[in-house]
């Protein structure tokens, strides 16, 4: 299909979240809301920006490298070709360092190659004004969020806080929502992006509390998802409807994106085939999910925790009442809720 007009958008907002039109604070981002619903919808715009995201994660990658000053800089492009290589080698071993870790056998990472995508998400992140929170070396960074209420989560975008999740799907991805609005960004479609995601995470559909205007923008389901009212309006239009996180995971996966994108497409698929092995290898015996909690708390595999450390990471885990960052500065690392 073609791709929507901002009218489009519009009319299927003035159905749906009719407040919209008649609330004052609304009169300023209405045409935003818009714009944002039909970008995503316009595959040569989202590949021209995919481009742009592609160049500044090869930047980053040849800067850490070297390739910036000096006979060096001669030799950017045979760097890049080569370096472009064995990072998304490494992507590839995702679940190979998995295996590893849990059976708590030295690990082996390039850190040149380590968070090559994430750190530069976060960058264009905190450059549009969202909130962000900082990593033991005051580096701008993502929150980690565990299962979340449909309030809290809107709470967390009403904050301008971005996030990854990483128990969510492995079709639907725990950076795709990232992704979506770097690529907002980067078009610069809308002004003051930061205001805009916060007044969405403001607007509660009318036929259920559980949704809202961000399912509508940036969260639509696919055809046939379970467990949602009927009838459900925010549905996957197309397979090019990228506004459904799954839709625009699964074009990125293939060997077209694969090709042309590689730093950034080739981290977002090895990232999905990871959590779909935690997700179909998690057991009692093999603890993945928690494992990764664990770690991220206590800088241990859970059946190295105390009996009280265990609980904590099963309820953060199990909990639909926290949303926290990793706080290195005490023992072991502890979250801190937001």
């Amino acid at each position: 299909m073609a791709a929507l007009l901002d009218l489009d958008v519009t009319t299927d907002l003035q159905n749906n979240f009719p407040a919209i039109y008649t609330d004052p604070a609304h009169a300023p981002f209405r045409s935003s809301y818009a714009r944002i619903g039909a970008f995503l919808t316009e595959v040569g715009s989202i590949k021209a920006q995919l481009a742009v995201l592609e160049q500044r994660v090869e930047n980053r990658l040849l800067t850490r490298l070297g390739y910036d000053s000096g006979i060096w800089s001669y030799m950017r492009g045979v760097g890049r070709a080569i370096n472009i290589s064995k990072a998304t080698t490494q992507f590839g071993g995702m679940v190979t360092r998995l295996g590893q870790t849990n059976s708590g056998q030295p690990v082996k990472k390039n850190p040149a190659f380590s968070k090559l995508l994430t750190d530069e998400l976060s960058k264009i992140e905190k450059d549009a004004g969202f909130n962000m929170a900082e990593d033991e070396d005051g580096h701008p960074k993502a929150l980690m969020i565990m299962p979340l209420g449909a309030d809290q989560f809107r709470a967390l975008i009403e904050n301008k806080r971005t996030f990854k999740d990483p128990t969510i799907g492995a079709d639907h991805g725990e950076y795709t929502h990232r992704v979506q609005w770097a690529l907002i960004i980067l078009a610069n479609i809308v002004p003051q992006t930061a205001q805009v995601y916060e007044m969405i995470g403001k607007v509660v559909w009318p036929v259920s509390k559980n949704f809202g205007l961000w399912d509508a923008l940036v969260d639509r389901q696919p055809m046939g998802a379970p467990g949602l009212p009927q009838p459900f309006p925010f549905y996957k239009r197309d397979n090019f409807d990228f506004r459904t996180p799954e839709a625009l995971l699964t074009w990125l996966c293939l060997p077209e994106q694969q090709t042309a994108y590689p730093l950034v497409a080739g981290f977002l698929k090895n990232r999905k085939m990871k959590r779909a092995f935690v997700t179909a290898n998690d057991s009692a015996k093999n603890p993945l999910l928690l494992n990764y909690i664990a770690r991220k708390i206590y800088g241990k595999l859970f059946d190295e925790l105390k009996e009280d450390e265990q609980a904590n990471a099963e309820g953060f885990l199990g909990s639909s009442q926290q949303v926290g960052v990793l706080d290195p500065s005490g023992p072991g690392g502890t979250y801190v809720p937001t």
